[in-house]
């Protein structure tokens, strides 16, 4: 049986105003027999809206942009693989999103990429809830 590891980190920080938020994050996935590769994301995201204060805090509306990179570090290839810029908007529990995945290897090059249309529905988020060090709700699905 081969044995599959995933090893994920990011972070969200504030840029500018709070209400503008920076998700940079690293995937780096390996199989222990040579076939490695490497996801960079970034992911710039806009709240706007009324300020929404229960259980949580967060706003009614959001709008983000992404870029995401990857890249093979197979032991006797190393080349990049893709790179897909996204963006998308929630209104309330719905959101909506797009992806357009560019292929970069030299069989990719043979069509024009693949399209990502989500649509999702959040279901109880008050259970996503962080409570920090100044007892200050915060909503976190970002991940």
């Amino acid at each position: 049986p081969r044995i599959f590891m995933n090893v994920h980190s990011g972070g969200v920080y504030d840029v500018i105003v709070p209400r503008i938020k920076a998700m940079p994050s690293v995937l780096f996935k390996t199989d222990f027999h040579g076939l490695n590769q490497l996801d960079v994301n970034y992911k710039l995201k806009l709240y706007s809206g009324k300020e929404i204060r229960s259980v949580y805090i967060r706003y009614s509306n959001e709008v983000w942009i992404g870029l995401s990179y990857k890249q093979t570090l197979d032991r006797w290839n190393i080349a990049p693989l893709s790179f897909s810029p996204s963006f998308g908007f929630a209104v309330g529990s719905i959101t909506f999103g797009y992806l357009y995945d560019i292929g970069l290897t030299s069989l990719q090059f043979y069509h024009l990429g693949s399209h990502q249309l989500s649509i999702g529905l959040r279901y109880f988020p008050d259970k996503y809830v962080n409570w920090e060090k100044h007892h200050i709700p915060r909503f976190i699905d970002d991940f």
